[in-house]
């Protein structure tokens, strides 16, 4: 059995693991990123699509689709059958997800979807995915370079490495 120290254990490379991984080590903490598969990404590498309500890439193409907008017309069409706040905590961060994966190093190139009555540009497409009638692997792209940015920090990636304990001293 291996023992390892460090400042932060962040368990799983997915979607949320791996942003928390590198928002951790460029606070300067000393990370170890667990991951039971021997790939990161986890569902993100399914995902065809990056939403984002209210970017500075939506408001250069004139869209205004707001989040709180997006918000009600999800909420209308799941008839109010969903955790509404939690729904409503997702649209309200997803700009500041799309900037944040900018900033991180994730380009987009535009939008998937058409631009026409109804229909709003929220669909986030990141350069370098091959075009395609779907554009499929926006996410697992955006997966990719931060995993780059992950290991650039520092990050210890342990792949195939299922946490069974953690051992705690003095409260830590």
């Amino acid at each position: 059995m291996n023992n390892l120290e460090t400042d932060v254990v962040v368990i799983g490379a997915g979607t949320a693991g791996l942003p928390a991984a590198v928002t951790a080590a460029e606070g300067g903490a000393k990370v170890i990123l667990c991951e039971k598969r021997g790939l990161t990404g986890g569902t993100g590498n399914r995902a065809n699509a990056i939403l984002g309500v209210g970017t500075r890439f939506q408001k250069a193409e004139g869209e205004t689709l707001t989040p709180e907008e997006a918000y009600l017309q999800h909420m209308e069409w799941v008839h109010w059958r969903v955790d509404a706040r939690l729904v409503s905590e997702f649209y309200q961060n997803s700009g500041d997800t799309i900037e944040w994966l900018a900033q991180e190093g994730v380009e987009f190139a535009g939008f998937q979807g058409f631009k026409r009555p109804g229909f709003h540009l929220t669909a986030h497409v990141v350069k370098g995915v091959p075009p395609g009638p779907k554009q499929l692997g926006q996410a697992a792209e955006a997966m990719k370079i931060l995993t780059r940015r992950a290991k650039q920090l520092g990050v210890q990636l342990l792949l195939k490495t299922p946490v069974k304990k953690l051992l705690k001293r003095n409260g830590r």
